[in-house]
């Protein structure tokens, strides 16, 4: 039997449920009325025990006369019997009853053991259901067909009177119509209720999901303690609501596994974010119950995407520990093998899944150190392996979607929560502040990795991630090296073949196909590219009191550029940017000309121009204007393309992705394939995630047998 038949549940007259057991056998044992043994009252009980004290203590007389005068005893056996046998019936009667007393005594505990299996219904129980339900008592040979006075009868005690004994029915009948999608097997238990109709079973479902949740609170109430919320388990009546609350939180479970309509998953899940705290009571269905909102992480619709993190996030922030540890290492491994793919169609769920791994590490920022510095060091072992192996097959373990987004998850990551002076900073972001140069080696080493003309669009994906560092940390990293390195490449100096190829979008691409290299238009799109990059990069320092000589090498590389440069659109852009840098620096000089300090005073140099609005930098004006424009162009496109193509699922790309069925991407060569991803860890953490793997199970297992024991 399930455990919720152990459950005790109260009248519907609000008497307390949590009674003592000398209560529940007196109402459960069956004592005869006629019988002539009846229990006697207090009083009578005090009488009888001062006459056996009196019968005790002339008994012990009767012996001292025996001793001292055996004649006179004598006398009294022959002539006065009954003197001697003074008491006996009375002790013949206490024997008896004794006897009798044991009898029942014995009967009232097979009684109630047989109420707790659910075998016998509690004293008075099955009147009170004839009346609450009025039909049941017909088919009581068999599984009770749910009717709509049923339902609003339950309904009315559950919402007024908070029964615990309508929420025991309502999850009988819930249970039974999760039961009818499962498939027929042996041990397949008998249900108390049956769905007649679709339209009873979804009012049945909506009933459990929207009503039993206020019933559970109001029996297990918490109080806050310090800002701090505790689970339902520390409520007073827990251990006779928990098995029913067991019970429900299972078949939920179940029923997420069976709900194929995007709207009743979508109304189950805003509904069960109140259910957080009662999962986070029983460990195994919570573990289960979080495997199912990662899984529906990644789903079709937006709105489901969004509830389940919010319940993700819920679950978290009521049991930190280790439900927290739980959300970001799942979180993490979901994201990581739902971007191997990257393209227009998922770009905005990636996106999406990116800010919600920021939210959750910001519940706990110290655990996102822990798992910061494991997860970087595994980033760091693959490329130091692709380094020292130098081989297609280590090259690919860097070079694809799945390795670009995990650095771009922690750049955002540490971007949000390492800037100064915000509040993401002072709620704990200094923490994260030590795997900022980590990370950073980790970008610029994939970027000099394999410095081929056909991966400069990786190197761009690289030098975003750290411009949105430098913008948003306002740590210093000499980026304008790596790009300038570009100009000298053959893929810039040489003569480009005239091309009518669509220019390549360099946002959505690690590697450019085979027909693009050498033409107009990627070397276009390459100066292109790297005008922009640099104009942001240098908006970073655009009111900085040493930007005049940051500028200089870009200067000089940029006016030796065009002179040697024939590509009219290229020199042109490369000009503009130097005018917006000339402009810039003679606007800074004349800002510090009227400076009254030293470089050694360090406070006022980083307090220069605070006081001045940024848009009176010529670059910084530029710079806005160009992003903007950026941001439009990107808008249009993602409008295009929904309209062009219907959108799938960042999980569907994933699994097509693996093995030798891949679709073949019209722009690719024949290394175009991105490889498997790379292994999440690295070599000197396998030992111990195998012993947390193999607790992780043992756990389980112990937790079957407990749940084994208790049906």
């Amino acid at each position: 039997m399930d455990e919720v038949e152990d459950l005790d549940l109260e009248d519907e007259d609000g008497e307390d449920e949590g009674g003592d057991d000398g209560d529940a056998i007196k109402d459960t044992s069956d004592i005869d009325e006629d019988s002539d043994n009846e229990q006697d009252p207090p009083q009578k009980k005090a009488t009888k025990k001062h006459l056996r004290d009196e019968i005790s203590e002339h008994k012990k007389q009767l012996d001292q006369v025996m001793q001292k005068d055996p004649v006179f005893y004598k006398y009294l056996m022959e002539n006065d019997q009954d003197l001697l046998n003074f008491g006996g019936d009375e002790d013949r009667e206490e024997e008896e009853e004794d006897d009798e007393d044991e009898e029942d005594d014995a009967d009232e505990v097979e009684d109630l053991q047989k109420i707790m299996k659910g075998e016998q219904p509690i004293s008075g129980e099955e009147e009170d259901d004839a009346e609450d339900d009025g039909e049941e008592a017909d088919h009581s040979g068999g599984p009770i067909p749910v009717t709509s006075q049923m339902l609003s009868a339950w309904k009315n005690a559950l919402v007024n009177q908070h029964s615990l004994r309508s929420a025991k029915k309502v999850v009988f009948a819930f249970r039974a119509v999760v039961a009818e999608g499962e498939t027929e097997s042996e041990d397949q238990e008998v249900q108390h209720y049956v769905a007649g109709s679709e339209k009873i079973a979804n009012a049945i479902t909506i009933l459990a999901v929207k009503h039993l949740v206020p019933v559970f609170d109001h029996h297990l109430p918490v109080k806050v303690n310090k800002g701090k919320t505790p689970l339902p388990s520390s409520a007073t009546k827990w251990k006779n609501v928990s098995p029913l609350v067991k019970s429900y939180l299972k078949t939920l479970l179940k029923m997420l596994t069976q709900v194929s309509d995007e709207g009743m998953l979508r109304y189950v899940m805003r509904e069960s974010e109140k259910l957080a705290v009662y999962f986070a009571c029983f460990p195994k269905q919570a573990k289960e119950f979080l495997k199912h909102l990662l899984k529906l992480w990644t789903s079709t619709t937006p709105e489901t995407r969004i509830t389940s993190f919010l319940t993700l996030r819920r679950l978290a922030i009521a049991c930190p520990n280790p439900y927290l540890d739980y959300a970001i290492k799942g979180a993490y491994q979901t994201f990581a093998s739902s971007s191997r793919t990257t393209n227009l169609h998922t770009w905005s769920s990636i996106s999406f899944m990116s800010n919600c791994f920021v939210e959750l590490v910001g519940i706990d920022v110290a655990a996102g150190y822990r798992f910061g510095f494991v997860y970087l060091r595994s980033l760091a072992s693959v490329l130091r392996n692709a380094i020292t192996m130098k081989s297609k097959e280590s090259f690919k373990q860097v070079y694809n979607w799945q390795f670009i987004n995990s650095m771009r998850l922690w750049t955002r990551v540490l971007s949000n929560f390492c800037e100064p002076g915000s509040s993401a900073e002072s709620a704990g972001g200094k923490t994260l502040k030590p795997l900022i140069y980590p990370l950073v080696q980790i970008i610029v080493g994939t970027m000099r990795l394999k410095p081929s003309s056909k991966y400069f669009p990786l190197r761009f994906q690289c030098s975003r991630m750290i411009i949105e560092l430098c913008k948003k940390t306002k740590v210093f990293v000499p980026l304008a090296s790596h790009l300038f390195e570009l100009f000298d490449t053959v893929e810039l100096r040489g003569n480009p073949k005239p091309s009518t190829l669509k220019p390549l979008n360099f946002v959505l691409n690690i590697k450019a196909p085979a027909q693009y290299l050498g033409t107009r238009t990627y070397q276009t799109g390459i100066v292109e590219e790297v005008v922009g990059l640099l104009m942001e990069y240098y908006d970073c320092y655009a009111l900085s009191i040493g930007f005049p000589e940051l500028v200089v090498p870009a200067v000089v590389q940029f006016r030796r550029w065009i002179k040697k440069s024939k590509n009219v659109s290229a020199n042109k852009l490369i000009q503009g940017l130097l005018e917006s840098l000339e402009q810039n620096a003679k606007f800074i000089e004349g800002k510090r000309a009227g400076a009254d300090f030293a470089p050694k005073d360090e406070a006022k140099v980083a307090a220069f121009l605070n006081d001045v609005n940024e848009t009176q930098s010529p670059l910084r004006r530029h710079a806005i204007a160009r992003r903007k424009m950026r941001e439009a162009q990107m808008a249009e496109l993602q409008k295009q393309s929904d309209a062009a193509a219907p959108i799938k699922t960042v999980q569907s790309l994933s699994k097509g992705s693996k093995g030798k069925g891949k679709a073949a991407d019209p722009e690719s060569d024949d290394e175009d394939d991105d490889g498997t991803g790379f292994h999440i860890g690295d070599d000197d953490d396998e030992e111990a995630e195998s012993e947390e793997e193999l607790e992780f199970e043992e756990e389980e297992e112990g937790e079957e047998e407990e749940e084994e024991e208790e049906e």
